[in-house]
């Protein structure tokens, strides 16, 4: 197993998202997330550990704010960009995986 921390801010709102993720047999498990910012990161955050947990990697990478608003019931025109900081700390998160797996070898 491999762990994975990414993060991502919205710099318009000041919203900081924080994934934590575990990748074992290149399967994502979200193991924590952290929101400091407005109730639609927090929702979108949690919405997307939901989609992701169980997700093959390469699955991860087809996940976007139409999915993950699909997702939430509802997501408001302008609340986009906290679902799209919930992406990128996804994928950070991803990558920082993938890294740290390279160096335990």
């Amino acid at each position: 197993m491999t762990a994975g921390i990414g993060t991502d801010a919205n710099p318009r709102d000041g919203d900081r998202i924080t994934l934590g993720i575990e990748v074992q047999l290149n399967v994502v498990t979200v193991s924590r997330t952290e929101v400091r910012g407005y109730a639609a990161s927090d929702r979108a955050s949690r919405a997307l550990a939901v989609i992701a947990s169980g997700k093959r990697i390469e699955e991860i990478w087809q996940i976007d704010a139409r999915t993950l608003a699909t997702a939430m019931d509802e997501l408001a025109e302008d609340e986009e960009r906290c679902a799209l900081t919930a992406i990128g700390a996804l994928r950070a998160a991803v990558v920082d995986a993938r890294v740290r797996s390279l160096v335990e070898r």
